[in-house]
């Protein structure tokens, strides 16, 4: 079970990840280069390029850890 506090922190540091993203002139390059130095983005990573896409990889990822990925979207669009 994941701590409030735990939560919080990975909610914040998905929307951080979300808001460079945003800004970014080459999303992908930038993903990439993160996931050099963080093993959860290279893990994301992985299942992009096993996915496809990055909705399909989300949705993966997700239901593969039991999180409900409609939750996290919605914790994001705050």
């Amino acid at each position: 079970m994941v701590s409030k506090g735990s939560e919080r922190m990975e909610y914040n540091n998905a929307k951080a990840i979300v808001d460079m993203m945003r800004g970014a002139k080459n999303p992908q390059a930038l993903l990439r280069e993160y996931a050099k130095s963080n093993q959860n983005v290279r893990e994301v990573m992985d299942y992009m390029d096993k996915c496809g896409n990055p909705k399909d990889a989300f949705y993966q990822m997700a239901s593969a850890k039991g999180v409900d990925p409609e939750a996290i979207l919605s914790m994001i669009r705050r």
